[in-house]
């Protein structure tokens, strides 16, 4: 069961927040909310499930879902971020849809203020323009798409993204898929395309992208990930090589930082980037990383 780590009642117009935690392994199923929400990740990962697809938000990112959308959530270690609370008035003029957002420092730093400072009158105005930099904010933040992955919502999609959403290492033919589908070949390949926006053979790459960024960020080593999902051959696909390098900005397990705030440094991220702009090795990836481990 998930625990607020601070709750405080509203003072500022439109906005709320509070720390929370949630423990490993823990689902929480399908629900709508009546405000927006905006869910900052301070440590851990999130996993958002709603019509449509799946979001991932390691820490560094936020998800914004708004008020009405029905949707569930999975943490796959110990989680803790910072839950604003945006009532439908304050939202009208934030994104209308489900996604992943770039949490700047500023963003962050403001959440975290308007969820664990006391309610005192006397601070209303103080927290108000918080209230109205932190909407700013949401309003003008990069969105992430490549941390969404497509579910489709035809019937015969859904089964095979279910299916291999559960075990992304899995080479099935698309023959084999289109029997577990309950279509045929030609049938689950043009569906896929209409359905997801990608064809089959890109929507399991970007799978095995999406779950490989999702075990990084939680520390496990990228041989260890590379070998997992199938990515045995001498190259590394260009596409994961190229999207690891958008996460060398993100915060990442180092040993040697504090467990509440374990930041990647400038010169890691450069090495990490020099490494992953040419062509590399799995081994070339690994002795990059150990940087992290």
């Amino acid at each position: 069961m998930s625990q607020p780590a601070n709750h405080r009642p509203a003072i500022v117009p439109g906005v709320v927040g509070e720390v929370m935690q949630h423990p490993a392994g823990e689902t929480i199923g399908n629900h709508s909310h009546d405000d927006a929400q905006l869910s900052v990740v301070l440590k851990g990962t999130m996993k958002i499930r709603c019509q449509g697809g799946w979001w991932l938000a390691p820490a560094g990112r936020g998800i914004w879902i708004p008020a009405g959308v029905k949707h569930s959530a999975n943490y796959s270690e110990m989680a803790s971020f910072v839950l604003l609370k945006i009532d439908p008035d304050a939202a009208a003029a934030l994104p209308p849809d489900v996604r992943s957002i770039a949490v700047s420092d500023l963003l962050r730093e403001l959440s975290l203020a308007i969820g664990r400072l006391p309610s005192k009158e006397e601070d209303a105005d103080e927290e108000e323009l918080m209230a109205r930099l932190i909407l700013k904010r949401i309003r003008n933040a990069d969105a992430t798409p490549f941390l969404f992955l497509p579910s489709g919502t035809d019937a015969r999609v859904l089964r095979v993204t279910e299916f291999l959403r559960a075990d992304p290492a899995n080479d099935a033919s698309l023959d084999a898929l289109a029997t577990i589908g309950g279509s045929s070949r030609r049938t689950l390949s043009r569906l896929f395309l209409s359905d997801t926006g990608m064809t089959f053979a890109r929507w399991r790459d970007h799978l095995r992208i999406v779950t490989a960024l999702d075990r990084l960020v939680r520390g496990v080593p990228i041989i260890q990930v590379a070998l997992d999902l199938g990515y045995n051959r001498p190259v590394i696909e260009p596409e994961l090589r190229s999207h690891l390098a958008q996460t060398a900005a993100m915060e990442l397990p180092r040993a040697t930082q504090d467990e509440d705030q374990r930041v990647v440094r400038p010169e890691d991220a450069i090495r990490l980037r020099r490494t992953l702009s040419g062509p590399s090795s799995v081994r070339d990836l690994a002795g990059c990383w150990t940087t992290f481990e």
